[in-house]
C-alpha cells in the first residue's frame, strides 16, 4: 500500500524538481572530467543518501518505540484482553527483524513484506486500543498512539527523499563508472541501489 502511495506522491513531485546545475552525472561520457570535482560530488551524493537513510531509519525506530511503550503500558495497567495483546507483543518483537537492513541489501519484495507487517501490525493495535479504556487506565496512550500516527505518515516523504537521493547517486555511478573507478580501486564494485517508489 505505501509503494502504491509512494508512486503517486513521486509523480506529483517530478514535475517541481530542479536538476542542479553543472551535475557531472549529466554530462556526456566522452566529455573531460575534472577526478577532484567528481570525487567532491560523488561524496556529497554519498552522505546526502546516508543521512537520509539514517533519518529514516531513526524515524522508524522511534515508531517502533513508542509501539513497545503503548502495549507494555497497556499491559500493565489496564484491563485487556490478554490473548490478543499477547498476539500484538510476538508481532511488535518479529517486526525489526523483517525491516530491511541497509540500502545495499534491500530488495522489493522485502519492502513489500516489511510495509504488509507493519500494516497488519498497526490496524490489529488500533482496533485493540478500542476495546482499552486507557482514559482511565493509562492517559498518556492516546498521546503515544497519536504519535505513532503521525511518524507512520511521514514514511511516505521520508522514503521519498530516499528516492532523491539514490536516483542522484545511482546517476553518477552509472554514467560516471570509469572516472569513479580511477579515483580509488573500491570505486569499482560500485552499484546503483534499490529504489522504495515502484517506478523503475
Amino acid at each position: 500500500m505505501l509503494r502504491c502511495l509512494l508512486f503517486s506522491v513521486s509523480v506529483a513531485f517530478v514535475f517541481c524538481r530542479c536538476q542542479p546545475k553543472g551535475n557531472l552525472g549529466n554530462e556526456n561520457a566522452s566529455a573531460p572530467v575534472n577526478l577532484d570535482s567528481l570525487q567532491t560530488q560523488f561524496k556529497a551524493s554519498d552522505d546526502s543518501l546516508r543521512n537520509s537513510w539514517q533519518v529514516m531509519i531513526a524515524s522508524d525506530d522511534e515508531k517502533l518505540r513508542l509501539v513497545g511503550q503503548l502495549l507494555n503500558d497497556i499491559g500493565k495497567g489496564c484491563p485487556h484482553d490478554k490473548a490478543i495483546h499477547t498476539e500484538l507483543v510476538r508481532d511488535y518483537q518479529g517486526l525489526p527483524a523483517k525491516r530491511y537492513a541497509s540500502p545495499d541489501a534491500m530488495t522489493s519484495n522485502q519492502i513489500d513484506q516489511y510495509d504488509a507487517a507493519t500494516d497488519t501490525l498497526l490496524n490489529n493495535l488500533r482496533d485493540f486500543y478500542q476495546t482499552v479504556p486507557t482514559q482511565k487506565c493509562c492517559p498518556d496512550c492516546q498521546a503515544a498512539l497519536g504519535e505513532v500516527e503521525r511518524l507512520h505518515g511521514e514514511v511516505i516523504m521520508f522514503r521519498i527523499r530516499y528516492d532523491n537521493h539514490a536516483k542522484e547517486y545511482n546517476a553518477l555511478v552509472t554514467q560516471q563508472k570509469e572516472n569513479l573507478a580511477a579515483l580509488r580501486p573500491e570505486f569499482k564494485t560500485l552499484k546503483t541501489k534499490q529504489l522504495f517508489s515502484i517506478m523503475q
